[in-house]
């Protein structure tokens, strides 16, 4: 008498073989979620007419909230724009002249300006911020998308003069964007 073992039935490897196919699946869908997309404005600098008159600095970062575990990406850009008494030719002779150029260029891309007396959404991403006024002389918020929650992207505009023996010499410029991930939007949407 031959004893035959029992066959096990074909189907726990195809469950098995399903759900690590869903695992791997849930896996490149965070991972996708979670990768960093910056928004980028391809803004040219106001003294790019110059050699090297390049963007200063660029710098990419992440702020990541340790209570609500809210990620934030934050893009940075400085330069400076000369006075007209700096560059009679090619300079800005007020604050208003930089920030018309700069608008000029954010409202051609979607953007409006975005002014609550009480909501600032600048104020975490720009340490500026601190010493400048939100208005006039100081940073500007611009928006494309709903401003009345934290689940859209920004840019904030920050614009100082520096002042050589009480004249304007140039005027500092601060650009910023702030686009929260793809995993916060889907929390604060769920809320």
């Amino acid at each position: 008498m031959t004893r035959t073992l029992p066959k096990k039935p074909k189907h726990y490897w195809l469950i098995a073989i399903g759900a690590l196919i869903c695992l791997c699946i849930i896996a490149i869908l965070y991972f996708a979620a979670s990768r960093p997309r910056y928004v980028i404005l391809d803004i040219p600098s106001p003294i790019s007419y110059l050699p090297r008159g390049s963007w200063y600095t660029t710098e990419y970062t992440t702020q990541d909230w340790v209570d609500s575990h809210d990620r934030y990406y934050i893009w940075r850009r400085e330069t400076v724009a000369y006075s007209d008494i700096h560059d009679t030719e090619n300079g800005y002779s007020s604050w208003a002249s930089v920030v018309e150029y700069f608008d000029k260029w954010l409202v051609e891309d979607g953007w409006t300006l975005y002014d609550h007396p009480f909501i600032d959404p600048c104020r975490s991403a720009l340490p500026e911020s601190e010493f400048l006024v939100k208005g006039e002389d100081g940073y500007l918020v611009y928006h494309r998308e709903a401003p009345d929650s934290s689940d859209y992207p920004i840019v904030c505009l920050a614009i100082w003069p520096v002042t050589v023996f009480d004249n304007v010499d140039k005027y500092r410029i601060v650009l910023v964007t702030v686009n929260p991930s793809t995993l916060t939007k889907i929390r604060i949407a769920m809320e």
